[in-house]
């Protein structure tokens, strides 16, 4: 399923990625025919949630999730599921440990904030460090990974992932998200990133991605709990 990418070459660029380390990968899912049904099930999919309580403060505004009831377990589409469960595969967290240093990975099976993400309209995501500790099993949250599915986004729709340096100043790292493109990043208390500027893209369509979460049952050395949740920043895009 996966293309030729080579983990291992890559593992020295990705550890001294900056602000954080990361990496950003394209055309990463060989298979297109998969691709593209993974596409279409985002756009029939219907069981969407919110997180009011962001929503409600205006960070996180027009965007929908799923799952959203993290006590019934989630009911994939099909093809949306092998993606998935490829991604969870010990094949691929192997792979995972070789580009990032970080052994023993866990995939999250509650998928907490993870899972199915979509962005209408008007929509955006504050500048923001995600939690690093598991609500609930308490594990130590280590990495992110987003497959972008927006076949033919364009710039000035907006939407572009964020990364930005530890004093919260200075936007480092701009990521358009198109169509099979994957990002992978450290999740660290200094990993702030998001889409802040409200997208302006067409009505009838969507900034999709799936977002899915590794952790450790080891606490990192240094590791600071800041908070079990998110923490939000304002930044000079925030107040545009």
């Amino acid at each position: 399923m996966l293309t030729d990418f080579n983990f291992k070459e890559a593992s020295t660029y990705y550890q001294k990625g900056y602000p954080f380390p990361h990496i950003i990968i394209d055309n990463f899912l060989k298979d297109t025919a998969i691709l593209n049904e993974v596409v279409n099930e985002f756009q029939t999919f219907t069981d969407w949630g919110f997180d009011n309580t962001f929503k409600e403060a205006g960070w996180e505004i027009n965007k929908e999730f799923y799952p959203w009831d993290y006590t019934i377990p989630p009911a994939f589409p099909k093809y949306i599921k092998r993606v998935i469960d490829y991604f969870y595969s010990f094949e691929f967290l192997e792979q995972l440990n070789t580009l990032t240093g970080i052994q023993l990975l866990i995939p999250d099976e509650n998928f907490f904030g993870g899972g199915m993400h979509r962005v209408h309209n008007g929509g955006r995501l504050g500048i923001h460090a995600d939690y690093n500790k598991h609500p609930i099993n308490k594990q130590n949250r280590r990495l992110n990974l987003l497959l972008y599915l927006n076949e033919g986004w364009e710039s000035d729709w907006g939407g572009q992932l964020e990364f930005w340096d530890k004093p919260i100043k200075n936007k480092i790292v701009t990521v358009k998200p198109i169509l099979n493109r994957v990002v992978i990043f450290n999740t660290l208390p200094t990993s702030f990133h998001g889409h802040p500027k409200k997208i302006t893209c067409p009505e009838n369509t969507s900034r999709k991605a799936i977002a899915l979460y590794y952790f450790t049952k080891e606490k990192p050395e240094n590791q600071i709990y800041y908070s079990d949740y998110l923490e939000f920043y304002n930044t000079p895009e925030d107040e545009t």
